[in-house]
């Protein structure tokens, strides 16, 4: 699969609106979320195609830290966000 604007994924959980970058391991698009306010997110695509089992296999992992990690990220920010709007709200 290659991202391509206007396709929906995930069982048209994201569509896509644009492709934003690409390198040699993934293709990262912008995509809405319609389910969810039609949040802005981003979606990477792992270049499968051009890699070997073995490749794909450590490449999947590292993917999938990539994931948690930035999962993470996110919700710290929204938690800082919140707590700094109660605080400096009173």
């Amino acid at each position: 699969m290659s991202l391509k604007a206007g396709q929906t994924i995930c069982n048209g959980k994201y569509k896509i609106l644009e492709l934003i970058g690409e390198g040699s391991f993934a293709r990262v698009g912008k995509a809405e979320e319609p389910g969810f306010g039609h949040r802005l997110v981003p979606i990477k695509e792992l270049k499968r195609e051009q890699f070997s089992a073995q490749e794909l296999n450590g490449f999947e992992r590292r993917f999938q830290q990539e994931v948690l990690v930035s999962g993470f990220l996110v919700c710290d920010f929204v938690r800082r966000r919140q707590y700094e709007s109660q605080v400096f709200s009173d």
